[in-house]
């Protein structure tokens, strides 16, 4: 995916939507670190983890720690295995919803 504006890449749609916030006025509040802008103070709150190495939320499986407690909960599924998502087509199991929607893209549309 890549940025009309600025031709900068990106691996992941959401990714691209999330970066045009910055062209479009949307990300208007900026990191004082590293200058990156984004769309809300709570965005913001986060974000400042990653410079921060603040990792509050730990599995307590293995001890690994994480940013977000939706990071830790698709974690706490590889100990699990747990595949709550089924493809209604072929039945398919998937352990995130993302990988679920992937995969329905080789189902033909009726």
């Amino acid at each position: 995916c890549i940025c009309n504006v600025c031709k900068k890449s990106f691996s992941r749609l959401f990714l691209l939507n999330r970066h045009i916030g910055i062209h479009t006025g949307e990300n208007h509040i900026p990191c004082n670190i590293c200058n990156k802008y984004l769309s809300s103070v709570n965005y913001l709150r986060v974000y400042m983890q990653t410079h921060n190495r603040e990792k509050p939320h730990s599995c307590k499986n293995c001890e690994k720690r994480f940013i977000a407690t939706g990071d830790l909960k698709r974690h706490i599924q590889t100990h699990t295995r747990e595949k709550p998502f089924t493809c209604t087509i072929c039945q398919k199991l998937f352990s995130q919803s993302d990988s679920l929607k992937r995969h329905m893209k080789i189902h033909p549309r009726n």
